[in-house]
């Protein structure tokens, strides 16, 4: 009984490490449950996904191949296969464990992970279905529609695309990455202020979204802005000072410019880079 009493414990005490974002620490504790009680598969799934969330693929993938050795149907542990490949950009396998899973049990978060992983492997037209199929069982799933949008997208149709985005944001009105993808989208099809609109509210709910602030550059570029596109370029830079895409465009922004002179035009300098 206080073998029973001492498990029960670490295992509280494991869950408790884990919901507080101290995933080392929780590591520590599942770790030691798999050892005094191996075959135990949910100590060993629960592990696993703490190792995900630590980075540690390699570990955690062998954690979850054990839980199917003991249970060859649990469903978290398939799942966590699955999430581990797609953080691992192994898409084909992560597409084979999601489909093992809905198999097992439908979840409208599994749908959304399966579209996501046929977007990556360019079927973005297979993409919608399985969208529709997360809202069927979660008609308020704002990520579903997120996924939607950018599946439309990706199939070179925009206005379904806005549409799908746009539902994303009402459902939520704090999902800062569905204004974000909704005001790319509006760029792209030249509706440049309802752009600048949506992706002005994307930062400031997240003012640390370095590809919204390069979006948004790009529109006070469009607009003819310099001092307002060059601040967003250097914020853009500011958060991922190596992204090559943010130099790139940044640099080819300067460019541009410089006046037939050669002078810099007024709100820009190619002094002040990030």
């Amino acid at each position: 009984m206080n073998a029973l009493n001492t498990l029960e414990k670490k295992y509280v005490q494991a869950e408790a490490a884990e919901e507080k974002g101290q995933f080392r620490r929780a590591a520590q504790i599942f770790r030691q449950l798999t050892e005094e009680e191996a075959a135990e598969p949910l100590f060993h799934w629960k592990l696993g996904y703490v190792l995900l969330e630590l980075q540690e693929y390699h570990s955690a993938i062998k954690e979850f191949r054990h839980v199917l050795k003991l249970d060859p149907k649990n469903i978290a542990a398939v799942g966590g296969l699955g999430r581990v490949y797609m953080e691992l950009g192994k898409w084909s396998l992560a597409e084979k464990a999601i489909r093992k899973r809905l198999a097992l049990k439908r979840s409208p978060q599994h749908f959304v992970f399966l579209a996501h992983i046929l977007m990556m492997r360019g079927h973005a037209h297979e993409a919608v279905p399985m969208c529709r199929r997360a809202i069927a069982l979660d008609p308020g799933f704002a990520e579903a529609y997120l996924n939607m949008g950018l599946a439309y997208r990706a199939d070179k149709k925009p206005k379904k695309a806005i549409a799908a985005l746009q539902k994303a944001t009402e459902l939520d009105g704090q999902y800062a990455d569905a204004f974000r993808e909704l005001g790319w989208t509006c760029y792209s099809v030249g509706d440049v202020d309802a752009a600048k609109t949506k992706l002005e509210k994307c930062l400031e709910l997240d003012p640390e979204d370095a590809w919204a602030y390069l979006y948004i550059a790009l529109c006070f570029e469009y607009l003819g802005d310099a001092k307002g596109a060059s601040r967003h370029f250097r914020a853009a830079l500011k958060q991922e000072p190596e992204n090559a895409v943010f130099r790139k465009e940044y640099d080819e922004f300067l460019r541009q410019s410089v006046s037939s002179n050669g002078h810099v035009l007024k709100g820009t300098s190619s002094d002040n880079r990030s």
